[in-house]
């Protein structure tokens, strides 16, 4: 009987020399796997591409596709084994890794992460796919895993150099974070969640999650479950001490052991509307905005928007787990 077969797509600067190899090497004998093939990305990479550059590679044949490196790559596998029956494995190697931790892979130990790929365990998993009108008339979608959106994070993609990830990891995205919340204008919006009536809104971030985990074991979302077949939208709207005291504590709030313990216990709460925190759940959001503004999808930049739609894809991923 032919061995199962994986197939390793790996970000080339991420994992260089022979050590990554001989990593999994000894963990495929270990599960008594055949040998993996390996295809690096490509910088212009899509879906189709890296989906012939693999079927070239393993002949159609493996039975996991492990992406190796950080959330831009598993990004981009993910989205070409969107809708399929092969499963995804996660090795994360990168600085902040946070599908991986969203699914519950121990990111600090690479190892332990690695062995879950040849455990032959998979669940399905929802993703989102948001398509953007852009600023300079183009029109482009994603699928995303754990967030996209506009304000904070994108400011953070924006300010974040490969450089300082490489060197902080995910402590170099402070400095972006900080741009992002003393940045003194707001953004006008009317938006749509699964077809109400349109809401016009003055606001500092909107976020688009499918996942809350942050790293250090902080949450941004707090109910957000990668697998409840919803999409998780925040919105902030702060301009002074007050509204700024309320997005403080709430976070603090939603970080402290009480609300972790809740969690852990599948609790979930009623949503909250307050004045600078609102949190909503939908399938469809649809968002016009009243100036081009910065926009991320899993830390990837994507350029200025002014109009977005974003639908959660339902049970659309097996994962290793």
């Amino acid at each position: 009987m032919t061995p199962p077969m994986a197939a390793v797509v790996y970000h080339p600067e991420k994992l260089t020399g022979e050590r990554w190899r001989r990593i999994v090497a000894r963990e495929e004998r270990r599960a008594g796997w055949g040998p993996s093939v390996w295809v690096p990305t490509q910088a212009d990479d899509d879906a189709a591409s890296l989906r012939r550059r693999l079927t070239e590679a393993s002949a159609g044949e493996a039975d996991v596709v492990i992406a190796a490196g950080g959330d831009g790559t598993v990004r981009a596998v993910a989205e070409m084994l969107v809708g399929t029956d092969q499963p995804l494995g996660v090795w994360p190697v990168g600085s902040t890794n946070l599908f991986a931790r969203n699914v519950g892979l121990p990111v600090l130990d690479q190892v332990a992460a690695l062995r879950v790929s040849f455990s032959g365990m998979h669940r399905r998993v929802d993703t989102g796919r948001v398509r953007v009108d852009l600023a300079d008339g183009d029109r482009t979608s994603r699928t995303f895993l754990v967030l996209a959106g506009f304000g904070v994070d994108a400011q953070m993609v924006v300010h974040t150099s490969s450089e300082a990830k490489a060197h902080l990891g995910w402590l170099a995205y402070v400095a972006g974070v900080t741009r992002g919340v003393t940045r003194p204008d707001r953004l006008d919006v009317t938006h749509s969640l699964d077809g109400a009536a349109p809401q016009e809104a003055r606001l500092l971030t909107l976020a688009i999650a499918n996942g809350g985990a942050l790293p250090a074991g902080l949450v941004l979302l707090p109910d957000a479950e990668v697998d409840d077949g919803e999409l998780d939208v925040l919105m902030l709207h702060a301009d002074d001490a007050r509204t700024w005291s309320e997005v403080a504590s709430w976070f603090v709030q939603e970080n402290s052991l009480v609300r972790q313990v809740r969690r852990r216990t599948g609790r979930r709460r009623p949503l909250r509307t307050g004045e600078a925190v609102q949190l909503r759940r939908a399938k469809d959001v649809r968002v016009v905005l009243s100036r081009p503004e910065h926009f991320q999808v899993d830390g990837e930049y994507l350029g200025k928007v002014v109009a977005l739609h974003a639908q959660v894809q339902q049970a659309s991923l097996l994962i290793c787990t």
